[in-house]
C-alpha cells in the first residue's frame, strides 16, 4: 500500500493513536442503556395516550424483544458495540414501534367497525389486513441493509447488520409478540369491559331484531 501511494502520502508512523479504556467503555455502555430506556419510557407513554393503556405493555415487550435479540446477535457474532451500533439500536426502537403502531391503529379502527366481534377476533382480522403491507415494507428496508452489509466496510457493516436483525425481528414482533400480548392484557385485566361490550352489542342487536319484527 505504501509503495502504491508513495512515501510522501503514507507516513512512516501513525500520526495519532487512540485507545478506549475500561472507564470510557463503561460510560459508553451506561449511556447506551440509559438512552434506550428513556426512549422506551416515552414511547410507552405515547402509546398509552395515543391508543389505550392496554396497548402500551405489548408495544414495550416487543421493543425489549427486538433490542435484546439484536444485541444478542451482535454478541454471538462478536461484533464491537460502538456509538454507531447504539444509534442502530435506537433506530430499531423507532422502526419497531412504528410498525407496531400501524398494527395497533388498524386494531383500533376495527374495534369501532366490528362491534359484534371479540377482541381476539379483531386482532386476527387486523393482522390479516396488515400482513401484506408489513412484509413488503420490511422487505424493502431489509434489502437496503443487505446491500450495505455486502458492500459496506468497517463500522457501516456493523450498523447494517444490527439494523437488518432489528428490522426482521421488528416485523415478527409486531405480529406475534405485541398483538398477542395486548390480547392477553385485555383478557386478564380488562375482561369485564370486554364482557360489557359484548353484552351491549347483543342488546342492541336484539332491539334491532324486535324493531324489524
Amino acid at each position: 500500500m505504501r509503495t502504491q501511494l508513495g512515501a510522501e502520502v503514507v507516513p512512516e508512523a501513525a500520526l495519532r493513536t487512540e485507545w478506549v479504556g475500561p472507564k470510557a467503555g463503561a460510560q459508553l455502555r451506561d449511556a447506551a442503556i440509559k438512552s434506550v430506556l428513556i426512549a422506551i419510557f416515552f414511547i410507552m407513554a405515547y402509546i398509552a395516550i395515543r391508543f389505550d393503556v392496554r396497548f402500551a405493555p405489548g408495544g414495550i415487550i416487543a421493543l425489549i424483544h427486538d433490542v435484546g435479540i439484536a444485541l444478542g446477535a451482535m454478541i454471538i457474532t462478536q461484533r464491537e458495540i460502538t456509538l454507531s451500533t447504539v444509534a442502530a439500536m435506537l433506530t430499531i426502537v423507532g422502526y419497531s414501534i412504528t410498525d407496531t403502531v400501524i398494527v395497533y391503529d388498524r386494531i383500533r379502527e376495527n374495534l369501532a367497525k366490528h362491534r359484534d366481534m371479540s377482541f381476539s377476533q379483531i386482532i386476527n382480522l387486523s393482522i390479516s389486513e396488515m400482513f401484506g403491507r408489513t412484509i413488503i415494507s420490511s422487505g424493502v428496508t431489509s434489502l437496503s441493509m443487505v446491500m450495505f452489509l455486502i458492500w459496506g466496510t468497517g463500522t457501516i457493516k456493523d450498523f447494517a447488520f444490527t439494523l437488518l436483525i432489528g428490522f426482521l425481528v421488528g416485523t415478527y414482533s409486531s405480529i406475534y409478540v405485541a398483538a398477542p400480548f395486548t390480547e392477553w392484557v385485555d383478557r386478564r385485566f380488562f375482561g369485564s369491559k370486554a364482557g360489557e361490550r359484548k353484552k351491549l352489542t347483543r342488546t342492541r342487536a336484539a332491539k334491532k331484531a324486535d324493531a324489524v319484527v
